[in-house]
């Protein structure tokens, strides 16, 4: 996450347990579709957080990813489908 995402790091790290706890959508990339994905809106920003479906040796289901996406990213993603809002 940091070295693929370093300028959300410090964001994504500190609200990761928010947006996996209390996402305001959840859904799934079509070309990750070994991932789902948790939205929240944090402060002005978009939160994704990237979970695998599949658990590990543990039982857990480890974070793949986390990064902010846009607003614009946002509602395509709701108008297409792979996100759905949390109810």
């Amino acid at each position: 996450m940091q070295e693929r995402h370093p300028n959300d790091y410090t964001l994504c790290i500190a609200s990761i347990e928010t947006v996996i706890a209390t996402p305001d959508y959840i859904g799934q990339a079509p070309h990750h579709r070994d991932n789902f994905e948790l939205v929240k809106y944090v402060s002005d920003m978009v939160v994704l957080v990237a979970v695998s479906a599949i658990p590990d040796e543990h039982g857990d289901y480890p974070v793949q990813s986390s990064y902010t996406i846009t607003h614009h990213t946002l509602k395509r993603r709701l108008r297409k489908g792979h996100l759905k809002p949390h109810q």
